[in-house]
């Protein structure tokens, strides 16, 4: 398609609106046609006859400096509305910066409702250690047990083991415990031995800040923490879904069309809602991910 061809049919429009194109979004297979593309979509001076009675043409400006899709043999014919448009638009911005400071629309009352945010919740639970029996806590790392270090058990239960191990490598990652001694085991609970969980242990000294467990509640929720010292579990923690995931620049949106996947190049930060049937909504185009497909690294 191009304007060429649109102006060999009969039904024309009497208004028209151009943009600059952003080929170098595209990548290297369109670019490589830019010339070609960039042609089809720039009216030339043969198309003036052509045009329909009182047509204009609109842009939202700047226009491209070497390859404008409106040329400039174009400003002081009857075709241009581009500047009044521009003009426009300095008065719509008035108003909207208006709106957002609060001068103007404060008392406005819509007829919709709008629409509520998740309230926060505690979806970190602390047990109450105190009031546990005391005993020692015994896992295994290779034939020795764990005398200083972490344990996270519980992942994904239920799941089918292939499952489990796919999704506990990515675990790893996220909390950075790839470099790390020890290692990842599928397990059954002791109640029920069909029933799969998986468990990721790692030796050594761990702090874990709120943010390592509001990570570990987005990545793995259902999960038990267990912090371990001296051979006794010293902070156990229970993580739920959270009721959004944001400020993690590893997250990202499957939808390469949502202005948030880095293949948009705008810069704009994933950002998750939890639904009612416990997925993650993606606040800017609604797309429902499950807690697995959420994260970069899964995505590559």
């Amino acid at each position: 398609s191009s304007i060429e061809a649109y102006l060999g049919q009969k039904d024309l429009a009497d208004k028209w609106y151009f943009t600059r194109p952003q080929l170098e979004r595209m990548g290297d297979r369109i670019l490589q046609r830019q010339a070609e593309l960039r042609r089809t979509i720039t009216f030339r001076k043969e198309f003036m006859g052509l045009l329909k009675e009182g047509t204009k043409f609109y842009h939202p400006l700047p226009r491209h400096k070497v390859h404008p899709t409106i040329p400039t043999f174009l400003d002081d014919t009857e075709l241009n509305g581009w500047e009044r448009q521009s003009i426009n638009g300095m008065y719509v911005r008035i108003v909207l910066l208006a709106l957002i400071a609060g001068r103007i629309g404060a008392e406005f009352v819509p007829s919709i409702a709008p629409v509520s945010l998740p309230t926060e919740e505690d979806y970190i639970t602390e047990v109450d250690l105190s009031v546990m029996p005391v005993k020692e806590k015994v896992v295994s790392e290779g034939v020795q047990p764990i005398h200083n270090g972490l344990v996270i058990d519980h992942i994904c239960k239920g799941d089918a083991p292939s499952e489990i191990r796919d999704h506990m490598r990515l675990i790893s990652s996220v909390l950075g415990l790839d470099g790390q001694k020890g290692g990842e085991w599928v397990s059954t609970g002791h109640n029920d031995e069909t029933q799969f969980k998986g468990i990721i242990f790692r030796p050594g000294s761990f702090e874990l800040s709120r943010k390592h467990l509001k990570r570990l509640s987005a990545v793995a929720p259902g999960c038990t923490l267990n912090l371990i010292k001296n051979g006794r579990v010293v902070n156990k923690y229970r993580l739920h879904l959270p009721p959004r995931i944001y400020n993690f620049e590893d997250l990202a949106c499957t939808n390469e069309a949502c202005i948030s996947h880095p293949d948009q190049n705008e810069g704009v930060p994933a950002l998750f809602y939890r639904t009612k049937d416990n997925h993650f909504a993606c606040a800017f185009c609604g797309k429902n991910h499950t807690f697995k497909e959420i994260w970069k690294s899964r995505n590559k």
